[in-house]
């Protein structure tokens, strides 16, 4: 097919009597340790010069991630991530396999080698953090790349994935076992890695627990839930564990079945597209975001034969990336679950503390008084958290830990950034052959992890340029939709001066 531009895109194509099609997975050239990545190709096109292209998403391996290779990773085993790439169709080396877990289970072990591999996680090259593949290698027609994102919406299985991080199995626990204690402390310090409990947020957990057995148990409408705090503070991962602890009753028989979706606002294309995941998710079916807004509405909608239907959670993660002008998309997804027997909980999670107080007076009213707000960990917190994960390895002396705990407690109180430090500081003192990880290593830690360009930059610019780059930031933040307008942000510069 021929575009204006001049390229002509493929569906397939032939290479030294090898036929690679969208949608099959490829070991192209690199200039590392192996020879090659691995990748998926999502398009392919010859450009108006006759050169021949591919647009690929690339498999980490374990070797490649910042915790490098553990006993717990399997040893064909790869991540799927969101980076993607336009190479050469000469780069191609050769045809590769890439199968979920459970389908490479099944494979005979002749028919495993060194072209076949599974991978069970997506990992976010830009956040570092993982999650598990909803619905990876779907059909060849269903995958598209940047090129073509204007016609298609983008795979759902970076956007949205049907229940939270399970806990690892005793085959993993016995592996893990294996491990130096190093090793351990950085596999438990983990944020993928799904901790036995949630210490220091129980009463937040009670209180999202008893809406969803309100819904689900005693069989009421559904219900919304505004569930607010700064980065870091265990909101996600407080539901996560709710849903885990209610998914394990249900299956006991000690609560009715539920369904649960997830969806990540920051990962969808247009907020719109939110209308296509949760079509997905309910039904099956996929639709364009105006057909899915459409089906969904007669959905919700239609009467119920019964008031025991099975009731769906479903959890918005990055609300705040779900605001538009007209904020249609929030009114519909906090209106649906007030209609009769709808038997739809919506949690909404989101950063900004007073996302309901900019909402239209129409939506705002929806969310109702349920709200849940997470305020920062306190250095005691942290402490009691890191301790908790690392109960079974002796690799932290104390002061240490309470070191880190105060210096992230003094700044943000997002525990993500304290999980982040130790982890580097049990690199540090695996380097120096250490007995502990001490004051000293968590010191130069936080300084190598806070020490980045962006800082160093923002420090050598003039009084002026901070000033436009705050205004810059306080506009965006006070529009709706996270626009910036430069007269708005010249007249706000303008103030600052005066002021100065």
């Amino acid at each position: 097919k021929r575009r204006q531009n001049g390229d002509k895109y493929y569906l397939a194509l032939t290479l030294d009597g090898v036929r690679y099609a969208i949608g099959d997975c490829a070991k192209l050239y690199a200039a590392n340790k192996f020879g090659h990545e691995i990748a998926r190709i999502d398009n392919m096109w010859e450009d108006s010069c006759g050169v021949m292209w591919l647009e690929v998403v690339w498999y980490y391996r374990p070797e490649e991630l910042d915790g490098g290779r553990l006993p717990s990773h399997g040893a064909n085993e790869v991540f799927e991530s969101n980076l993607a790439d336009e190479n050469e169709v000469a780069t191609i080396l050769g045809k590769c396999t890439v199968l979920p877990k459970e389908n490479y289970d099944r494979l005979p072990e002749e028919e495993r080698n060194e072209n076949t591999y599974f991978a069970k996680y997506h990992f976010d090259a830009v956040r570092k953090t993982f999650m598990p593949i909803l619905d990876s290698f779907i059909k060849s027609k269903d995958r598209i790349s940047r090129r073509r994102a204007a016609e298609l919406s983008k795979g759902d299985r970076l956007l949205a994935f049907s229940g939270p991080a399970e806990e690892g199995d005793e085959d993993e626990d016995e592996s893990r076992k294996k491990m130096g204690k190093f090793d351990q402390a950085s596999h438990a310090l983990q944020l993928a890695t799904v901790p036995k409990s949630l210490p220091c947020r129980e009463e937040e957990f009670a209180q999202i627990q008893d809406v969803l057995r309100e819904s689900i148990v005693q069989g009421r409408s559904g219900g919304c839930i505004y569930i607010s705090g700064v980065p870091g503070t265990g909101k996600t991962a407080s539901v996560h564990a709710v849903i885990r602890q209610m998914k394990k009753e249900a299956d006991d028989g000690q609560l009715p079945p539920f369904e649960y979706i997830e969806i990540n606002g920051q990962r969808l294309p247009k907020p719109d597209c939110l209308y296509s995941i949760l079509l997905q998710g309910l039904t099956g079916h996929k639709a364009q975001a105006k057909d899915a807004a459409m089906l969904l509405d007669q959905h919700f909608s239609r009467k119920r034969s019964s008031s025991r239907e099975t009731c769906c959670v479903v959890l918005v993660d990055e609300l705040d990336y779900l605001v538009t002008r007209k904020q249609t998309v929030l009114y519909n997804l906090f209106d649906w679950p007030t209609r009769p027997n709808c038997r739809l909980v919506v949690l909404g999670v989101a950063n900004t503390m007073d996302l309901p107080e900019r909402m239209l007076p129409r939506i705002a009213s929806r969310l109702g008084l349920r709200r849940i707000s997470f305020a920062p960990y306190t250095h005691q917190q942290i402490q009691q958290i890191i301790h908790s994960r690392l109960e079974t390895v002796d690799a932290f002396n104390d002061k240490a830990i309470e070191l880190c705990s105060r210096k992230v407690a003094s700044f943000s109180g997002d525990l993500r950034k304290a999980l982040q430090i130790c982890r580097h500081a049990c690199e540090l003192a695996r380097r120096e052959d250490a007995a502990q990880v001490e004051l000293k290593h968590i010191e130069l830690a936080a300084k190598q992890l806070h020490s980045s360009p962006y800082i160093a930059a923002l420090q050598g610019v003039s009084l002026l340029q901070r000033l436009i780059i705050c205004s810059a930031v306080q506009t965006a933040k006070d529009s709706l939709d996270g626009s910036t307008d430069l007269d708005d942000v010249m007249d706000r510069t303008l103030e600052l001066t005066r002021v100065l």
